[in-house]
């Protein structure tokens, strides 16, 4: 929602009269921000050279700064993108005159023709500018592909594959372009920067009385995407969005209504849009944080079920100390024996236990679990029986909860998943 324009802010004639002329200007608008991204990449190299390398601290260091230069170089792009775009595509928009000449639309002074050595340094200027700084969405779009399988993980679990991905050290540099996206949303912001540049650099190429509607179909199309995609993980900042997409809609509905002479530029009417703009903020304002206020509601709900868990499971350990205390005390060389049994056993498994690699994914595990359930019971029963014990077969474990145990706690490596199917034996 953000752009920064350098020599907007103030009349470029006031710094200096050369400033004026529109090649001047453009050139300076552009070179500003690669004078600025240079800087940055200085400051990078030399903070590099003093941490050093060799040791992984100083490797972990290198890395921290290395996502704060890029972290600033991807927020000086996306704050100056839109706006130089804008500066530069007005110096190829040009209107033909009553005098057979086209003029430059943002100068008039300046003819758009070949005899003109202003327009021809205007070109000459203007076009490896434009070329440059339109590489930039295509940069990032390649970033972001090339580590699309970092970017989601893959996992069912939204919160899961936000863990699993910004954890990451291979794609930190890219986070400002990702952070408050879902992982399944990873390119969002290569769309909205394009969406950005058209609405303010490419509409107005257009002749004057079909901008409003081509500008509130670009909106109306914007509001389905991001209405439909959801692409921001925080509901206020999704509600955010959509609402300014109605707002641009809104705008260029208004702007149609005054060009086709259905509504006449009053007073009123612009009271009447003010209060339309604000509506759809406050509104979408409200929804958000309503949303914002379920979901913490719902985090809530499973801390306090989580710690429900863990005050249980200190009690069954206590249980569990009480009945090996007196286990030990009633037959001391059975516990020992058992202690060293137990030894024996951690001493010829030291591996992690898995499921075979012929089952592929989770499906595969849940079909053969199914089809073993039945003998793996059976074989169960008899042991614990034989060994004079009571037998409780437990239930198949649902695929739910195999994935999302699988997500939170095997880095989504479902053959660590290995008691899908279990049985409890009771021994006094």
């Amino acid at each position: 929602f953000m752009q920064l324009d350098f020599l907007g802010m103030i009349s470029a004639s006031c710094v200096d009269e050369r400033l004026a002329v529109y090649s001047n200007h453009v050139l300076v608008t552009s070179l500003i921000p690669v004078a600025i991204a240079a800087l940055i990449v200085l400051i990078w190299l030399g903070r590099l050279a003093c941490v050093g390398r060799g040791t992984p601290e100083q490797d972990a260091a290198r890395g921290e700064v290395t996502t704060q230069h890029a972290s600033a170089l991807l927020l000086l792009s996306y704050l100056v993108l839109p706006s130089t775009s804008m500066t530069q595509f007005r110096g190829l928009n040009c209107f033909p005159f009553e005098s057979e000449h086209a003029y430059l639309r943002v100068d008039t002074s300046v003819w758009c023709d070949e005899e003109s050595d202003e327009y021809s340094t205007l070109l000459e200027t203007n076009i490896p500018l434009i070329i440059l700084y339109q590489s930039i969405p295509f940069i990032w779009a390649a970033l972001l592909i090339s580590q699309r399988h970092r970017l989601n993980p893959g996992y069912k679990n939204e919160q899961a594959g936000r863990r699993k991905r910004d954890r990451d050290p291979r794609i930190a540099p890219l986070r400002f372009l990702f952070e408050d996206n879902r992982v399944d949303r990873w390119g969002y912001d290569v769309f909205d920067m394009w969406r950005r540049i058209i609405m303010v650099g490419i509409i107005p190429f257009a002749r004057l009385q079909y901008r409003p509607i081509i500008g509130c179909g670009l909106a109306a199309f914007s509001v389905v995407v991001v209405q439909e995609s959801q692409p921001y993980h925080d509901a206020a900042t999704n509600a955010l969005a959509v609402a300014s997409q109605w707002q641009l809609c809104v705008t260029y509905f208004i702007a149609f209504a005054l060009i086709s002479g259905g509504l006449e530029a009053t007073f009123e009417l612009g009271v009447l849009l003010l209060v339309v703009n604000l509506t759809i903020v406050v509104t979408a304002l409200f929804l958000g944080i309503k949303k914002n206020t379920e979901r913490v509601l719902n985090e809530a709900t499973i801390f306090k079920l989580r710690h429900a868990l863990t005050l249980e499971k200190g009690v069954d350990k206590k249980k569990f100390d009480t009945a090996w205390g007196t286990l030990e005390h009633a037959d001391p060389p059975a516990a020992v024996r058992v202690l060293a049994g137990a030894a024996e056993l951690a001493r010829r498994h030291t591996t992690k236990p898995v499921q075979g690699k012929h089952l592929k994914d989770v499906k595969a595990l849940m079909a053969e679990a199914a089809e073993v359930e039945s003998a793996f019971h059976a074989a169960n029963r008899k042991l614990v029986l034989e060994a004079g014990g009571e037998f409780k077969q437990g239930p198949l474990k649902k695929i739910e909860r195999v994935v999302e145990k699988m997500e939170n706690d095997y880095d989504n490596d479902h053959t660590r998943v290995v008691d899908i199917v279990r049985d409890t034996g009771v021994f006094e």
